[in-house]
């Protein structure tokens, strides 16, 4: 896919004289971000900070202790650019703890605690095996939302 995405960005630059390459974004979503460029002549921007403008994220964490937040796979990718990393920033920002339930993690907990985030759990490690979290994702949430009450309990 990434070479696709290559070839088809020299032809953007060939055909339209515009060069998508190193335009952070462009690529998300299998090249969506240069394909608007192109297209629709249209204007990239982060959609965490957009939505985060939307709903009055900064106003509404405010008085927050702490932030809960998913992702499917906190890995090396989350480093350059999910949408986790927007949440991250204005927890930082609020000085709010962030618990971050995911389906898988990578990453160890030096990385994500330097990344931010003050307590993580994962429904692959939880589960037996692949199938099992993907069949039964929910009880395996409900698992880890008692293990992180009960973390917050303790620690009160």
């Amino acid at each position: 896919m990434d070479e696709g995405l290559k070839n088809i960005s020299k032809l953007f630059k060939k055909q339209f004289d515009k060069d998508v390459q190193n335009i952070k974004g462009a690529g998300a979503a299998g090249g969506m971000g240069a394909s608007s460029l192109v297209f629709l002549n249209a204007k990239l921007q982060s959609g965490i900070n957009l939505v985060k403008e939307l709903v009055d994220f900064e106003e509404k964490i405010k008085n927050a202790n702490w932030i809960i937040t998913g992702e499917g796979k906190l890995d090396s990718q989350t480093l350059s650019g999910k949408t986790i990393l927007g949440v991250l920033e204005s927890a930082k920002k609020h000085q709010i703890s962030v618990a971050a339930l995911c389906g898988s993690l990578s990453l160890s907990i030096e990385e994500t605690n330097k990344m931010g985030i003050t307590y993580r759990d994962s429904v692959i490690e939880n589960a037996l095996d692949i199938e099992d979290a993907m069949e039964h994702t929910e009880k395996h949430l409900s698992i880890m939302t008692r293990k992180f009450a009960k973390s917050l309990k303790e620690n009160c």
